[in-house]
């Protein structure tokens, strides 16, 4: 718990720019090591595969458009 408070207070006297500029590079480092995990579902083949209709490349798809929504809200 002291070193949160160290860091939090540390942190807390950096000037803006420096601050946006690292939650920029975390965001920047997320998409890219997000992007390892969609580009193997999305380039897959998954024929045959449906759940009431749909196919399951379509339910992939939407179950990860609903987790980005669910992170940005």
């Amino acid at each position: 718990m002291n070193l949160l408070k160290y860091c939090r207070n540390k942190v807390a006297v950096w000037p803006y720019f420096y601050i946006s500029f690292l939650a920029g590079l975390a965001a920047f480092g997320c998409y890219n090591s997000m992007y390892a995990f969609r580009k193997a579902f999305t380039a897959g083949i998954f024929d045959g595969h449906q759940y009431l209709g749909v196919d399951y490349k379509v339910w992939l798809v939407i179950a990860q458009v609903m987790g980005y929504t669910r992170r940005s809200v």
